[in-house]
């Protein structure tokens, strides 16, 4: 599972990632999100590699988007191995993602299809899904607008300013 924000209506999900596609020199993402107890909603993301893992991509190139929802629907079908390969696609089963990553529902959706097909899907290619957080590796991140190393150096401009302020006030006096 995975934690994804839509960046359209600022939402939440949690979805499970059911393979990584490579296509056309690109990797892409194929995931879904529980719609109701008998479907799941099936989203489509390019994504690129960072020195953390993968982030999630919404930008589709003109005719990318739609070359991808053929790929997905060819998986919904069952093509073949075979059939897919020559048209280019393989799979990926290591995609690691850092942290919480973003997406448009309305640039990745795919479309709308029933768990128990989606289920044999995944059986049928030996997609290694798992349900659980840990298919993804999170790494955590603690966030301070100042390093420990520079309180030293925000100290002294503190005491700085506080010696500006009082000299200030000191010549106002004098004169």
């Amino acid at each position: 599972m995975i934690e994804l924000i839509d960046i359209d209506g600022n939402i939440k999900f949690m979805a499970t990632i059911i393979t990584g596609i490579n296509y056309g020199n690109n990797l892409y993402v194929l995931y879904s999100i529980k719609r109701d107890n008998d479907t799941d909603n099936l989203f489509i993301s390019k994504i690129v590699k960072n020195s953390y893992g993968y982030v999630m991509d919404n930008n589709f190139s003109p005719g990318e988007k739609e070359a991808m929802d053929d790929v997905v629907n060819s998986i919904l079908n069952k093509d073949s191995l075979d059939k897919l390969k020559e048209s280019g696609v393989s799979f990926s089963d290591d995609i690691v993602f850092d942290d919480i990553n973003r997406f448009s529902v309305t640039n990745c959706y795919v479309t709308t299809f029933n768990k128990d097909l989606i289920e044999e899907c995944i059986n049928f290619y030996n997609f290694k899904v798992n349900t659980s957080k840990s298919t993804v590796v999170v790494k955590e991140k603690s966030v301070s607008y100042f390093s420990k190393n520079n309180r030293p150096s925000i100290y002294l401009i503190i005491v700085g300013i506080i010696v500006i302020v009082l000299s200030i006030i000191l010549i106002i006096n004098l004169k």
